[in-house]
């Protein structure tokens, strides 16, 4: 009878080891570390102070809120590969353009220029894409319940670096709108 009991105390000792270790990697996790370390000095950036019905407020509505939080990360992963594709098929068109008129003997040093620039403004925006997609990132999967200060500090972080991918998209934008197309033309209409 002994050893039926002491058989099943390891068995239920055994399997609750597993739960144990994998909460004990939770802890020691280098991904999550880094998380609270973002979390925290967003925290501490935006200055979030939350009065206790302001916190209750968070807790009742944070999980629709990430929700929304994930869906606008699937959407900016979607349209940060759309821009990549679409960006590079006019940079690849432009300088087999580029390639063509050089070959006539035509001087495409102007498109070249605005190419240059605008690969170069694509790469801080792929940098704010990644920005941002790590501020979504790390809201959608902190514990908004047991921190609504850091949840509010994840969304104003996202917030601020959706600002600063819109300007660069902009930029980009008005690089090839104006600049290269601008260039373009004009080699064009010399001939």
């Amino acid at each position: 009878m002994k050893k039926k009991y002491l058989i099943l105390v390891l068995v239920l000792v055994f399997s609750s080891l597993p739960g144990f270790v994998s909460a004990q990697d939770d802890q020691t996790n280098p991904v999550r570390l880094e998380r609270e370390k973002r979390v925290s000095e967003r925290i501490s950036r935006f200055n979030v102070k939350l009065s206790d019905q302001q916190k209750s407020s968070y807790k009742a509505s944070c999980k629709g809120a990430q929700t929304k939080v994930s869906a606008h990360l699937e959407n900016a992963k979607r349209f940060s590969q759309k821009h990549d594709k679409k960006f590079f098929e006019i940079i690849e068109k432009t300088n087999k353009l580029a390639e063509r008129l050089k070959a006539k003997g035509q001087d495409v040093e102007a498109v070249q220029a605005a190419v240059n620039n605008a690969v170069e403004t694509n790469e801080k925006l792929k940098a704010a894409y990644g920005d941002y997609i790590l501020a979504l990132s790390d809201t959608s999967q902190m514990d908004c319940q047991l921190d609504p200060e850091g949840f509010r500090a994840s969304i104003d972080g996202a917030k601020q670096k959706f600002a600063e991918l819109r300007k660069f998209r902009q930029e980009v934008r008005k690089l090839i709108k104006q600049d290269l197309v601008v260039a373009l033309q004009s080699i064009l209409a010399e001939n």
